[in-house]
């Protein structure tokens, strides 16, 4: 069996995702795929800004910049939490 036919069946599956957001859209598909045939998939992330006071000035700027505010961090995980659920629920429409 192929890597890949391996990981669309297998009982349960482990995405790590370097940063928030890199599993929907790297592995997406793949989750909505597993999702569809009530296979679990499990995605850490590693890189997620746990501690907001110890963000870099330039990334405090960035989050500024693409006003997400003071607490961007909780924004960030919000929206990669929506974008995993949104690939199961596009999968599920035939999308």
């Amino acid at each position: 069996m192929a890597c890949s036919e391996q990981i669309l069946t297998a009982s349960r599956v482990l995405v790590i995702s370097p940063h928030l957001d890199d599993a929907a859209i790297s592995v997406g598909a793949t989750i909505a795929h597993r999702s569809l045939r009530g296979l679990a998939t499990e995605v850490v992330t590693v890189f997620a800004g746990a501690n907001p006071a110890r963000l870099s000035r330039a990334a405090r700027a960035f989050h500024r910049d693409c006003g997400l505010g003071t607490n961007a961090v909780a924004v960030r995980k919000k929206e990669d939490a929506e974008a995993l659920a949104l690939d199961a629920a596009l999968a599920a429409a035939g999308g």
